[in-house]
């Protein structure tokens, strides 16, 4: 058996509706059913109407206005921590990933957050900050050391991936990660999907390419951005299907000479100078938009 937690908010806005339609209900019930010369107890009624009014315009007031939440400081925390601060306080975490010297991988950049500490906001205002991660990945096995870098920042391998369907039915999923050395040119990064568990018909890493897949945009700082589909039209993903991600570094020759060919792009191992692999990821299917 599963229990849900209690919502409290919830009950207190029902009782709150329900009382307030009743006194409404009950006035307009008490002048309309009743002669002109019964209505000996209009003043109570018609206070009993005007509460009812009124507690639908307290009600909708606190809804279209909400109180303000001070923003929490998030330094030197822990990126999990930050989140479950930020959710406590009825605000929306956005974690990037920042490379930065002298602060401890995973720990949130000082001074990196927006809107800054101490700030009044709205409730459910999205409130980002630098996560620090490491200046690049070592190069897997077989690469060349040194070069420019590129690593998964959300998901890692284990991590869970959340994925929706979007309007032409395809289920794509957003990952972010950094890089290093792409700046002064010549290379870009690819996004491959292996499936894992259930396994696609033709075993290999699946390239990413767009429109709408692939790497999607880098930032100044290395920060980059990508959308990984999974599935297709014809065989969709399922929850709690795992996956494989990888981002790789290849040079712009290459890089231009796969995503020129036709067809699905399938190899037996990411093409690319470093790789960095985020393996065992679980799909979770958030639910369709309405």
């Amino acid at each position: 058996m599963t229990f849900t937690a209690f919502d409290v908010e919830a009950l207190v806005r029902a009782f709150i509706l329900s009382l307030g339609c009743g006194f409404v209900v009950g006035a307009i019930g008490y002048f309309v059913m009743r002669p002109r010369a019964d209505w000996t107890q209009r003043k109570p009624v018609l206070t009993m109407g005007v509460t009812g009014i009124i507690l639908f315009v307290a009600l909708g007031s606190y809804y279209a206005w909400p109180s303000l939440m001070t923003v929490p400081a998030l330094d030197g925390m822990a990126k999990a921590e930050a989140e479950e601060v930020l959710l406590h306080a009825k605000l929306v975490p956005n974690s990037r990933p920042q490379i930065v010297g002298g602060v401890q991988e995973g720990r949130v950049v000082p001074k990196s957050q927006s809107p800054n500490a101490g700030l009044l906001v709205r409730t459910g205002t999205v409130v980002s900050f630098g996560v620090s991660v490491a200046s690049g990945t070592p190069p897997s096995s077989g690469s060349p050391s040194g070069g420019p870098t590129a690593a998964f920042f959300e998901p890692k391998s284990g991590e869970t991936l959340y994925c929706a369907r979007g309007g032409d039915a395809l289920f794509r999923c957003d990952v972010r990660g950094s890089s290093a050395g792409l700046s002064a040119g010549g290379f870009a990064m690819l996004l491959w999907v292996k499936p894992v568990n259930p396994p696609s018909e033709q075993p290999g890493w699946y390239l990413e390419r767009p429109p709408g897949n692939g790497i999607v945009r880098v930032d100044s700082k290395g920060s980059w951005w990508g959308v990984a589909q999974l599935g297709n039209g014809l065989y969709s993903p399922h929850e709690g299907d795992s996956v494989g991600l990888a981002v790789s570094v290849a040079d712009d020759t290459t890089v231009d000479k796969l995503m020129a060919e036709p067809g699905v792009v399938v190899r037996d191992y990411p093409v690319g100078v470093n790789t960095d692999i985020a393996s065992g990821v679980v799909i979770t299917l958030k639910p369709a938009s309405r």
